[in-house]
């Protein structure tokens, strides 16, 4: 019997140590923050390009394009001596 008064007493000790061992440690520091800011402002950024995007693509189907000029283009030979013998003179100035 008084071994079992000895163990009870020795059970109570070490569950009073782990209480006061709970108790004394301190809880960890929440340190993401400022990634959760920064995942936050990616967001907004991301958001605001595709918004900025969709207007700049938006106005493409609007506006018909410029007309382009048509080109003649000579064809060649056409001013050249017939029966020549393919040499210029050089002309005076």
């Amino acid at each position: 019997m008084a071994r079992d008064r000895g163990r009870e007493r020795d059970r109570e000790r070490d569950r009073d140590r782990d209480d006061e061992r709970r108790v004394r440690a301190p809880a960890p520091v929440a340190r993401d923050g400022a990634y959760v800011m920064m995942l936050f402002i990616t967001l907004i950024a991301i958001a605001t390009g595709t918004v900025l995007l969709y207007l700049d693509y938006d106005q493409y189907g609007k506006n018909n394009p410029p007309p382009t000029p048509q080109l003649t283009i000579p064809k060649l030979g056409d001013g050249a001596k017939a029966g020549g013998s393919g040499t210029t003179t050089p002309t005076p100035p």
